[in-house]
């Protein structure tokens, strides 16, 4: 039901026609109380025992109050950006909904588990830009468990350069978690190569942990691929001059989008192979927010989507379902919402496949039939 709501919700939404300019100031205002928000509420969201605290609750709730009105004040800021931040709101007005009732449910565990999430959908939406920390500045290393928790947010609140510094921590440590270690090392590689696009640095960074003998082996088989997937990209991106212009970056996208049309790549990439992707999805947020011609947004949206569904690295909260509604239900006309549309079809049918065969609940299959309808009423036009 909730997906069928949002696509509903996108055709009655406005928030993607061109706006005047953001005030900045009044932006950064808002980001800052809602960073204030979260920084207070986090010690709250970590407190095992805080169902059996009444006055602990209470302060939740207005936590929760101000997130929600800070948040909600950030819209008509956000609408004047690119796509990718309009659909990045919506995806966090609808979770902290969410959240609001779980909390007045009672349910203050699970109202708890997913409000660690909100630094995470922060993190979605500030992965498509370069920009740094500006607003969360009083979280301390003693407001989490570990050397990890504490990179996590950090990294999710864009303080790349503290996420950095406690990963490697966490890294130099004995630990086993291998699903840890390996989120510590995808996430340099996230910053490095995506978000600093500084190619010898994470090659650099990834060959230093290869000769971890501690690492579980699936871990240093990755490190392997993902060194040679970086020394394939730093290879065919070298007759490029910096800092790369517009053109320049069209020209790769769209040098790299025909390999890609070549391979025809459904769900899956190798280890290697995801190190392009990751890559390519840096440069198409930057093409992305650079105001492209509308006719290249679904383009760009289709390819967003690829990419998001296949390295996963950044957020739980891959954004590709929504990418790819975007470019149906905002531009169905174009060429591009057909491909959008099966991408969609055969990443559901993928999910909803097991052992018993395809079994895709009503809703969802009503959600299809609608998607599919917007799609070919404007194609046959």
């Amino acid at each position: 039901m909730f997906a069928r709501f949002l696509v509903l919700f996108l055709l009655a939404n406005t928030c993607f026609a061109a706006k005047s300019i953001p005030d900045n100031v009044a932006v950064n205002i808002n980001m800052a109380q809602l960073a204030d928000s979260i920084e207070k509420m986090y010690p709250l969201v970590l407190d095992v025992d805080l169902k059996n605290k009444p006055g602990q609750v209470r302060m939740l709730y207005e936590y929760l109050e101000q997130l929600e009105k800070s948040f909600a004040a950030t819209q008509k800021h956000l609408a004047s950006r690119s796509v990718g931040y309009a659909i990045s709101y919506d995806v966090m007005q609808q979770f902290i909904e969410q959240i609001r009732l779980v909390l007045d449910s009672g349910e203050i565990q699970v109202a708890q588990g997913l409000l660690k999430s909100v630094p995470s959908l922060c993190g979605s939406c500030h992965s498509q830009d370069h920009e740094r920390n500006k607003v969360f500045f009083s979280a301390k290393r003693n407001h989490f468990i570990n050397d990890f928790d504490f990179a996590e947010f950090s990294f999710f609140t864009r303080n790349y350069t503290q996420a950095q510094k406690y990963y490697e921590k966490f890294l130099s440590e004995d630990n086993e978690d291998g699903f840890a270690i390996s989120q510590a090392l995808q996430r340099l590689l996230v910053i490095q190569a995506q978000f600093e696009k500084n190619l010898p640095k994470a090659k650099e960074t990834l060959v230093r942990y290869k000769a971890n003998t501690h690492f579980p082996i699936k871990v240093r088989l990755d490190l392997e691929q993902w060194i040679l997937g970086l020394d394939k990209v730093i290879e065919d991106s070298k007759h490029l001059k910096h800092p790369i212009t517009n053109n320049d970056l069209l020209e790769m996208i769209s040098e790299f989008i025909d390999v890609l049309h070549r391979k025809q790549f459904a769900l899956f990439a190798s280890e290697k192979e995801k190190i392009l992707f990751l890559v390519m999805r840096g440069w198409l947020y930057d093409y992305l927010n650079d105001s492209p011609p509308q006719e290249q947004v679904p383009v760009l949206l289709y390819w967003l989507a690829q990419c998001d569904r296949i390295i996963n690295f950044t957020s739980e909260y891959a954004l590709a379902d929504l990418y790819l509604k975007e470019c149906m239900v905002n531009h169905s006309s174009h060429p591009f919402a057909e491909k959008c549309y099966k991408s969609y079809q055969d990443f559901v049918t993928f999910s909803y496949t097991g052992s018993g065969g395809t079994d895709v609940p009503e809703d969802v299959l009503d959600e299809l039939s609608l998607l599919r309808e917007i799609v070919q009423k404007n194609k046959d036009k």
